[in-house]
């Protein structure tokens, strides 16, 4: 009984560790990939004038 309830404790807790790390390289490689964006936005303004 303590063993199933530990490894329930175990289960959740990995999948949330592993839940976060996703999150966190999604987040990581969104605000890159918006960073690239604008400057290419800003360059292609700028190229514009």
């Amino acid at each position: 009984m303590i063993s199933v309830i530990f490894s329930q404790k175990a289960i959740a807790f990995f999948v949330k560790t592993f839940y976060n790390n996703i999150v966190l390289k999604i987040s990581l490689e969104r605000k890159r990939i918006v960073g690239l964006v604008r400057k290419e936005i800003i360059l292609f303004c700028f190229n514009e004038k």
